[in-house]
């Protein structure tokens, strides 16, 4: 999973750049996707020649939708949990170090409230999807009169993206099924795309607040939001101290794994 992800962040590192720039063949793009395809087909032989030609087995407890029987629930719940990986890089207040059993319940139906924020998540990313390449049409047709700026603007949206749904989709399920429900470990490289979007954002917000009282508001607003997750990091680092504040931590969420405090306390 970790070298598909690698793979993924060298794609982007090596040849989105030269995906988009104009009136010029794409040769880094070409040679990136060799180099990648190469590296590919080195990691999967190594993976058959280490594993076997055979699918690696969890317990049910690792993944729980991919051992219902439901395609509807299976689908569901695959489908909600992008969306809460999201809200972990938005909002990491409710952390864990093992997310499996039932610390997300299945999404039963599409009554399921938590749909909802399957489907905002994936209109998000169609939106900026869409006006990025809105953004690079209208650079090819030379219909661009804001001085590069909506051009730049969807590189930048683009490459956010990047960052965010390649090296995720490994952990999709959806071209096998992995051994895990949530791990917050496959978040590093999305975290880099939405700081990137959020720095660009901002830098948008800075550049055309028209008063020094309105660019003030966004420094500070910019300022407020690096105090909260640092706090936050500072915070998570005490229950990762200790092997016992880990588990600790992570009863509220998973309260079977509090059963195995005992056996790490002494």
């Amino acid at each position: 999973m970790s070298s598909l992800g690698q793979t993924q962040k060298e794609f982007m590192r090596v040849c989105l750049p030269h995906v988009y720039r104009e009136n010029r063949r794409p040769r880094g793009l070409v040679e990136g996707l060799g180099a990648l395809g190469v590296a590919l087909l080195l990691l999967l032989s190594c993976r058959l020649a280490v594993m076997g030609s055979q699918p690696p087995e969890f317990a049910p407890a690792d993944n729980p939708a991919a051992d219902c029987e439901s395609p509807g629930v299976r689908g569901l719940t695959f489908l909600f949990l992008p969306a809460f990986n999201a809200w972990l890089l938005v909002f990491p207040y409710t952390l864990s170090f093992d997310w499996s059993m039932e610390a997300i319940p299945l999404v039963t139906s599409l009554a399921d409230p938590r749909n909802l924020a399957s489907v905002a998540l994936y209109c998000c990313l169609a939106l900026l999807a869409l006006s990025s390449l809105l953004s690079l049409r209208r650079r090819r047709s030379g219909e661009d009169v804001s001085g590069g700026e909506a051009a730049t603007s969807g590189d930048v949206t683009i490459m956010g993206l990047a960052f965010i749904v390649l090296p995720f989709l490994p952990a999709t399920n959806l071209f096998f099924y992995v051994g895990f429900v949530v791990a917050e470990r496959i978040l590093y490289i999305p975290s880099m795309g939405v700081c990137l979007l959020v720095a660009w954002g901002a830098h948008l917000l800075h550049a055309r607040a028209r008063t020094s009282r309105a660019r003030r508001l966004v420094q500070a607003a910019l300022v407020l939001l690096f105090l909260l997750f640092s706090a936050r990091t500072w915070t998570r680092n005490h229950d990762w101290a200790t092997e016992e504040n880990l588990y600790r931590s992570g009863i509220a969420v998973n309260p079977p794994k509090g059963e195995y405090i005992p056996s790490h306390s002494h």
